[in-house]
């Protein structure tokens, strides 16, 4: 080993060994390509041994815990001593300790039904704890089905100098975590890079799945649990993000698609008793669609190593490009386009739609409420914005007045958009307000203050129903009808939150006070 590579390999160990006792972690580069990424200390580390690719640099990405080192014989004998220490300070610190010694499978091996393959420790000491490390491991999904998943028990694979020292076995669990190449062609040589994205989704599930179950299992006395998600972005992660949080406000979609003159509109469906199809034409656009795309697309997704991370990138780059050519094509192919965005409404939900249409209309009252005046609407509006700019004085107070946009109320990044000729009883205000700043100003200042500033800016399919929470709100408000929203099932074990920001909920008849707070980004589901 050259005197350089030996002196890098002890300068990473020992810093690494004073960021766990302190409690942290860091992030260290190898030398021949490896890597060190410890966010904290955790009771489980990844080891993988780079091959000819960095397909197992990939397929670790986003653990929190990981090892990659190269198979250089050159090597051997500092990433020996690296590997050792980390385990034993690990161990010592966490009480128990899983090792996963991730390797690639040999393409002649490949089948065409078994994805992982997991060889449990052989030792008694491990014995209970098998049957929930294979359920965890049996459970991963991929591309919609299961994934099989090969599990056997025996000895350990020959690892040459990577071993686990001997009084460390009653404290250290291994498993020997194989990934068969799915993701490589017929030669083994090239790959087929989104069903390398689909397994390193695999294994990062059966990975965090058979860690949360060590744990249970392990450390069950111990409360609270440790985390175990990763918490932080990689450096392409944090630049894609920031592309794309840039692009989408670059445009505000709704305004683009308010047709121009709608009172003139309006007035002439009433004469023609709505039996004439409106002629819609738009404002011209103030940006260049192809110019706006070129950014979006540099944002680096396929650079990004989190595949839960990358999905989201991904999702997002594709719909802010479908968003772009659906308004340069305003007009014919506008609705196609819309439909390649948000997707088709299916028979439930316009059989929804059919019958409030059919419903009788609410009798009138005999007194109609009396509308407020724009200058009370912008009174009270501060006033309900007060209440959690109180919590936080970073959040947004900005009310903006237009005569251009179709609703009387709304929000555009943040902002809240009021029409100048906005008439609106009191009762009716105060549901708008629930749920316009309530809910969408709320959580795009909540998603914006996460590392991933993308959490923000919603998805385009996020789901067919609005929030419970909302539509509660509104009916207790008086501004919602009497349609209940489908309630999503709620997941298996739904991601610990990380306080970034609070803000509080406040009902104005102090009927109720709800938090609200900033979700901490899942890596993965655990």
């Amino acid at each position: 080993m050259r005197t350089s590579d030996r002196a890098r390999y002890a300068a990473v160990r020992d810093a690494a060994l004073a960021a766990l006792d302190r409690g942290v972690g860091g992030r260290w580069e190898l030398p021949g390509g490896g890597l060190l990424a410890l966010e904290r200390p955790l009771p489980f580390l990844v080891i993988g041994r780079l091959g000819d690719d960095d397909t197992i640099a990939r397929l670790t990405g986003g653990l929190a815990s990981r090892l990659v080192v190269s198979t250089g014989r050159a090597h051997a004998r500092g990433i020996s001593a690296l590997s050792t220490a980390l385990i034993r300070a690990l161990a010592e610190r966490t009480r128990a300790l899983l090792v996963v010694w991730l390797s690639e499978g040999a393409h002649e091996a490949r089948t065409d039904r078994t994805l992982l393959r997991a060889r449990l420790s052989a030792s008694p000491r491990w014995a209970a704890l098998e049957p929930k490390l294979a359920r965890a491991l049996a459970a991963i999904p991929t591309d919609g089905t299961r994934a099989l998943v090969s599990i056997e028990r025996g000895g350990a694979e020959p690892r040459g100098a990577l071993r686990i020292e001997p009084h460390l076995s009653e404290r250290v669990c291994e498993i020997d975590l194989t990934v068969f190449p799915r993701h490589r062609d017929a030669t083994g040589a090239a790959r087929y890079p989104m069903r390398l994205l689909s397994a390193s989704r695999a294994v990062g599930w059966g990975i965090a799945h058979a860690a949360d179950a060590f744990t249970e299992h392990e450390l069950k006395r111990v409360w609270p649990r440790p985390r175990l998600g990763a918490a932080t972005l990689d450096p392409a992660a944090r630049r894609a993000d920031a592309i794309l949080c840039d692009a989408d406000d670059a445009f505000d979609v709704l305004v683009q698609l308010t047709p121009a003159h709608l009172d003139r509109i309006w007035k002439r469906l009433v004469e023609t008793g709505f039996q004439e199809e409106p002629q819609l034409t738009y404002r011209p656009l103030p940006f260049d669609p192809l110019v706006l795309k070129r950014r979006v697309l540099e944002a680096p997704v396929e650079a990004v190593e989190d595949p839960f991370v990358a999905e989201l990138l991904r999702e997002k780059q594709e719909e802010l490009d479908r968003l772009l050519s659906m308004l340069r094509d305003r007009g014919e192919e506008f609705l196609h386009e819309s439909e390649l965005v948000f997707g088709r409404p299916d028979g439930p939900l316009i059989a929804l739609a059919e019958r409030i249409l059919a419903a009788p209309h609410r009798p009138e009252r005999d007194e109609e409420p009396a509308a407020l005046s724009l200058d009370a609407v912008i009174e009270r509006t501060r006033a309900h914005m007060h209440r959690y700019r109180e919590q936080d004085p970073l959040f947004p107070d900005e009310i903006e007045l237009r005569d251009d946009t179709a609703a009387g109320m709304m929000v555009l990044h943040g902002r809240l958009v009021l029409r100048t000729d906005l008439s609106v009883s009191l009762e009716r205000l105060d549901a708008l307000l629930e749920h316009e700043v309530g809910t969408h100003v709320l959580t795009w200042f909540n998603g914006s203050a996460q590392p991933l500033r993308l959490l923000g800016r919603g998805r385009a399919r996020s789901g067919a129903s609005p929030d419970p929470r909302c539509a509660r709100r509104r009916r207790r408000r008086g501004g919602g009808g009497r349609v209940v929203p489908r309630r999503l099932p709620p997941p298996a074990r739904p991601p610990r939150p990380r306080r970034a920001r609070r803000v509080q909920h406040h009902d104005p008849r102090g009927a109720r006070r709800r938090d609200d707070e900033g979700l901490r980004l899942p890596a993965r589901p655990l």
